[in-house]
Formats: structure tokens, C-alpha cells, sequence
């Protein structure tokens, strides 16, 4: 294993003060080091991008924050913890090479990339130490400045035509927790394959810094049938929408504004059996749609943000969701599961706004949402319109959807236990939620949201009073 220690920073602690949730927590760095795979066990490699890859090339990083109890030292971290962290994510690099490369412009193309390994490519890893108070804030569910968060976040620089794909960093907060951020361009791989990365790395973490071969992903680009030519596609159509954008005809956020909070909410089991009665209840039984907790979950979420958006701009006529959903099994052949990469497709649904707001809105967003997830099986048919799509709807402020309560988040455990809170706080920069299963509820999901605050009292009281009706046997949401 390769490691390299570039900066080192063991000067007095200050004096410690508490952290509240308007301040900004002061984190001073310790050690930036740079981890590679073991030297020469990965020969060169170049991966070429897929469709489902070249779609993410102008993404910015997917950002999470996993929070961990941790009741030991600063030095005990140092001494006894970091050591094994370095040697299992090395040894865990080994198998998932393409994270410690980079992704780079193919030579005499001006268009066209790969994702590249040479031996001694590596991660950054940040080791840094929260120098003014406690843990309890930044892990809680309820609202915190989003901007409060960033000092435990990697950057992943941009360098020239080579981009690094990966980044972590370790913040320490003594004798009291850790966390963990990690910062992923989308273009290397999806949640599925960085899932699989991450339970990885904590296994081999567990185990003292071996790997297990029940891990081992399968990294073979040309398992991506490309019949219809939809990477050409695809990159014409990027190559417009950033055209669009650039001219200020539409105008995703690439950057939080200053004020945003974030929180989590929970649907208990309970709450989404609740749900899912409801819906069945007005449901025409001769026409059934697919009705399962992600659907109920999106169409009470959605319902939610579509009313926000009445309340702040009234006078839309349509509604639009967005999300990913994984096609491994869904194209053809169908792809094993450790498939490492991108293969996610669109899904993208619709429906009138005065409808989703009335009393049967639920019943509405339900239907709409499992009849796109039934067009699923279908929808690589139109997929050449993927971009040109989401292009035509940005403007309408879609809801947009990260993560997935199939992650396991709560079960990556590198040998101090499960994490307290795990949070995504790259959806500030769209206007979308965030997914996970319950930490305390099996069957539950954890639902989070990146809003000023006056929205986010909005949506709050919507959620807690809905659900209060629903349990009070009433039919709408009031």
C-alpha cells in the first residue's frame, strides 16, 4: 500500500467553545495524505464512458457526511484508528480502482473522456479536527445551517483536463464523534456501485485492513449495450443543455445560497402503512398501479413541495418529479449486480397542480408515480430523450431525488459502530430530497430536505399535520 503524507499540523488545541447551529464550526486540518491502491498491483487502465456515464460529466459532486459516536482522543484517533482507515481504504482501492484515477480528455478529442488509472494514482484523504464544541448539533435531524456543514466536507478540484473523482475527509470531534465526507463525481459510478464501495471499505476496515473477495466489483464498461447510439446522442444533447444554461435561459444551482438549512424527516412504517391505505382506498381496484413505499414516500413528499411552490409562486398549470431509477435489470442482457459504474435511467413524471393540492392529491401523485415506475421496463425506447427532457422541465423546478433507502447507509460500520446520522448535503444544489432507510425503524425512510427557512417551516408543519390527520382517520390534508 501506498500512502502519502503531504501536510502535517499537531499545534495546541484552542480553547474549546460550544458550537450552535448559526455558527460555523472551526476545524483545523491535521493531515492531508494521498492513498493509493498497493504499488503495481492495478496495471493502466483506461475505461471508456458509457451513455449512462457521459451524462454525468457536468455534474457537480454527489456530497455525503456519515456522523459516528466516537468517545476517544484526537490521539487515540491518530494512533489507533487512522492507521487501519489508511490501510483498508488502500486495500480497498485495489478492487475499485477507477475512484483513486481521474478523468481526462482523450488525446485529440475535444469532447470525449475516459476514466484513467496509472500506478501511484490516489485518493485524498483529509484528516482534520473540530477545535470548538460538541457533536450534537451538526448530527441532529432538525434544521441546521447548511452552510455549517461544509467545514467537514472534502473539495474535489477540478485540474486542468484531469479531474479527480473521489475525495474524503475525516473531521474528529474529541471525545465526542467522527465523521466521515466523501466527495464523488457522478461520472465514475452511481449510488448502487459507491454503496458498494463504501461497505467495502468498512468491511475491510472491521477486519484489521483485509479485503474480502465477496466485494470484488466487476469493472467492464463494454457489458453496457449501446444499440441505439445513444452516447452520441447523449453528448450532443449535454453539449446543448450547457449551451442553454450558459446563456442564462435556464439556470440549475451549481452552489448553495447562503441560507439554507437542512433537515431530515422520518415516515415511520407505520406512517407509510397509513399511506398506502388511504391511496388503496380511493383507488379504482379495476385499475391497478404499482403501489409500494417508494412511491407513497416520493407522492406524500411531492405533494408537499408542490403546495410550497403555490404558496411562493402560484399559477402553474403542471407538476414535474424527477429521479433515478437502476437499469441492471432492466436492459438487456441484464448486468450482474456488482457492476461498477453508471446504470441509471430517468424516470420523470407529471400531473396537474391543481389536482396534486386538492383533497385526493396523495391518490393522484401515487398513481402518477407507479405508472412511470411500471413505464420503466419500456423507457430505454425513448431514452435518447433523457436529456432533452429534463432540459425542457428545469425551469419548472422539478423535484429531484438522491440516495435510496436500499443503500444500507445506516449498516456502513468500520468497526465503532453504525452511524448516528448520515446526511446528503450536496442537494442544496438542486432542488431535491434525500433518501434513506430509517436508522430506528425498519420499514421506515428518512426523507432530507435543503430549504430556506420560511419553506422549511412550511413543509414541517405539512408533514407532522398531515400525517396527525391521517392517524385521526381523516381523508385530506388540511
Amino acid at each position: 500500500m501506498h500512502f502519502t503524507v503531504s501536510t502535517s499540523l499537531f499545534s495546541p488545541p484552542k480553547t474549546p467553545r460550544m458550537f450552535s447551529s448559526s455558527s460555523r464550526p472551526s476545524v483545523r486540518i491535521l493531515e492531508t495524505s494521498r492513498i493509493s491502491p498497493p504499488q503495481g498491483s492495478v496495471p493502466p487502465t483506461s475505461l471508456p464512458l458509457t451513455f449512462f456515464d457521459v451524462m454525468w460529466l457536468s455534474s457537480p459532486p454527489t456530497e455525503r457526511l456519515f456522523f459516528y459516536p466516537f468517545p476517544y482522543s484526537t490521539s487515540h484517533l491518530i494512533d489507533s484508528i487512522l492507521p487501519t482507515l489508511k490501510s483498508s481504504l488502500s486495500i480497498t482501492l485495489q478492487s475499485f480502482y477507477p475512484l483513486a484515477g481521474t478523468l481526462q480528455r482523450i488525446p485529440g478529442s475535444s469532447d470525449d473522456f475516459e476514466l484513467c488509472y496509472f500506478d501511484g494514482d490516489s485518493v485524498a484523504l483529509t484528516v482534520a479536527e473540530c477545535v470548538d464544541g460538541g457533536f450534537d448539533i451538526p448530527a441532529r435531524s432538525d434544521a441546521r445551517d447548511i452552510s455549517n456543514l461544509r467545514p467537514l466536507l472534502p473539495t474535489l478540484p477540478k485540474l486542468g483536463d484531469s479531474c479527480p473523482l473521489l475525495a474524503i475527509q475525516v473531521t474528529v470531534f474529541p471525545s465526542d464523534g467522527v465523521v466521515i465526507g466523501t466527495a464523488l463525481h457522478h461520472v465514475a459510478c452511481d449510488g448502487t456501485s459507491f454503496t458498494h464501495f463504501r461497505h467495502s471499505w468498512a468491511s475491510a476496515c472491521r477486519s484489521g485492513g483485509s479485503a474480502s473477495e465477496r466485494h470484488i466489483p466487476i469493472i467492464d464498461r463494454s457489458l453496457i449495450p449501446d444499440p441505439r447510439g445513444l452516447y452520441s446522442i447523449f453528448k450532443e444533447s449535454l453539449s446543448r443543455l450547457m449551451n442553454l444554461i450558459s446563456r442564462g435561459s435556464s439556470q440549475p444551482a451549481t452552489a448553495a445560497p447562503a441560507d439554507l438549512l437542512l433537515a431530515t424527516f422520518t415516515l415511520t412504517r407505520a406512517h407509510i402503512k397509513m399511506l398506502k391505505e388511504v391511496v388503496l382506498a380511493k383507488t379504482d381496484q379495476k385499475k391497478p398501479f404499482h403501489l409500494s413505499t417508494f412511491v407513497v414516500t416520493f407522492a406524500y413528499i411531492w405533494v408537499g413541495f408542490v403546495r410550497l411552490r403555490e404558496q411562493l409562486s402560484p399559477g402553474r398549470k403542471r407538476a414535474h418529479l424527477s429521479f433515478g431509477a437502476n437499469f441492471r435489470d432492466r436492459i438487456q442482457p441484464a448486468l450482474p449486480p456488482a457492476y461498477f459504474g453508471n446504470c441509471v435511467g430517468s424516470c420523470f413524471v407529471e400531473a396537474d397542480v391543481g389536482e396534486l393540492v386538492g383533497g385526493d392529491g396523495l391518490k393522484v401523485a401515487s398513481e402518477a408515480i407507479g405508472r412511470a415506475i411500471e413505464g420503466l421496463n419500456v423507457s430505454l425506447e425513448s431514452s435518447q430523450e433523457w436529456l432533452t427532457r429534463f432540459a425542457s422541465i428545469m425551469n419548472e423546478q422539478p423535484m429531484g431525488v438522491a440516495g435510496s433507502p436500499k443503500f444500507g447507509v445506516y449498516d456502513v460500520d468500520f468497526g465503532w459502530g453504525r452511524p448516528a446520522k448520515v446526511d446528503i448535503p450536496s442537494i442544496a444544489n438542486s432542488d431535491a430530497i434525500s433518501l434513506a432507510e430509517s436508522r430506528e425503524d425498519p420499514g421506515g425512510v428518512e426523507i432530507g430536505f435543503a430549504l430556506p427557512k420560511h419553506e422549511m417551516g412550511f413543509l414541517k408543519n405539512y408533514l407532522e399535520n398531515g400525517l396527525k390527520t391521517l392517524s385521526e382517520k381523516e381523508t385530506g390534508f388540511h
